[in-house]
């Protein structure tokens, strides 16, 4: 056997034949707003979608949708849900329902990818929710020495983080929500 000093060390494991649901997979749209994600959509559904997007008529009725899911007439309907959902004990394992205690809104923009393979980003509004619940650890101070030798203090702050909702903020642009809780002695800290 002869030694290539120029082929890299993958180059005796090139893949010759590739599994028919790679390949299926390979050819699906990278998901605009989930990272690693793909969207189950031909590329010619998807270019379908995209000229639909573009007509006046099809925004709106897109816009009357996202209203009515954003409505919050429909929160009741959302709770009661999820109080159904604990009571058969259908949560998640490890999760736990909780009602914390409004805070205040951080606005911020979030790098969201568009494409994986393509490694392109686009900058998304979020919003954070900063709420209070006492079922999240409590904030605690430990004394240290600084890298210069001084004394000092390093805080821990405990807190759970929900997971992105899409919504759509007062000018009905999409965005993304998050909501933030921490202990509530953290109010203290803020105000």
């Amino acid at each position: 056997m002869s030694f290539n000093p120029y082929a890299s060390e993958s180059a005796s494991r090139i893949k010759v034949r590739s599994d028919p649901k790679e390949i299926e997979e390979s050819k699906k749209i990278d998901h605009p707003l989930i990272e690693g994600k793909k969207l189950d959509m031909s590329p010619s559904e998807m270019n379908n979608f995209t000229k639909a997007m573009k007509h006046d008529e099809f925004q709106s009725i897109m816009s009357e949708y996202v209203d009515e899911i954003s409505d919050p007439k429909h929160r009741e309907e959302h709770d009661q849900y999820l109080h159904e959902m604990v009571e058969r004990g259908e949560m998640p394992p490890g999760s736990q329902l909780i009602q914390p205690e409004p805070g205040f809104c951080l606005k911020t923009t979030g790098k969201r990818m568009v494409s994986d393979t393509k490694k392109t980003f686009f900058d998304q509004k979020s919003f954070l929710n900063v709420c209070y619940h006492e079922s999240v650890d409590k904030p605690r101070q430990v004394s240290c020495k600084g890298p210069d030798g001084k004394n000092g203090s390093s805080w821990q702050l405990p807190y759970r983080c929900s997971k992105g909702k899409h919504d759509q903020d007062n000018k009905k642009e999409v965005c993304m929500t998050y909501d933030v809780v921490f202990h509530s002695d953290v109010r203290n800290f803020v105000v």
